[in-house]
């Protein structure tokens, strides 16, 4: 029986653990070129959900608890097989939170690079218009001292 509490209360506690490095992951992109509006689309609206998945994870431990000293109630395998339930749920719905969050990173960093290249682009595009302009203005001039020799 304590083998089935603790795979219990280890899915609640596997849960608190990803939402953790949902938050992780979320802070250092938001404090990164990485949190653009895209990003925060995807994100927010799982964020929101973030302190239903602790609630439920903690219950589900409270439950394990409150089942651990009272197993021979009558509505014992009944309780446990909901906590287990709840146990799995509260797994799964921060395990998807994380997959999603991860794929936001991999997608935000896409855009980024791509953002960058643009940038990359359009500063080597203005150089070389201002060293074009440079050479027009240096032969424009040296043909202006041309024909102004020619003159004298």
């Amino acid at each position: 029986m304590e083998s089935i509490f603790t795979e219990i209360n280890s899915k609640a506690n596997k849960a608190r653990t990803n939402v953790d490095y949902f938050h992780t992951a979320y802070m250092k992109a938001t404090n990164t070129d990485l949190g653009d509006e895209a990003f925060k689309a995807v994100t927010n609206p799982i964020l929101s959900q973030m302190e239903q998945i602790i609630n439920t994870s903690k219950h589900v431990s409270y439950r394990v608890q409150v089942l651990r000293n009272a197993n021979s109630d009558p509505n014992f395998l009944r309780d446990l097989d909901e906590v287990d339930n709840m146990g799995d749920n509260v797994f799964e719905k921060s395990k998807t939170a994380l997959d999603i969050m991860r794929k936001a990173i991999v997608d935000a960093k896409e855009r980024k690079k791509a953002r960058d290249e643009a940038i990359k682009e359009e500063e080597e595009a203005q150089k070389r218009a201002k060293e074009e302009e440079l050479k027009k203005k240096a032969k424009n001039e040296a043909g202006e001292s041309s024909s102004h020799l020619q003159r004298n």
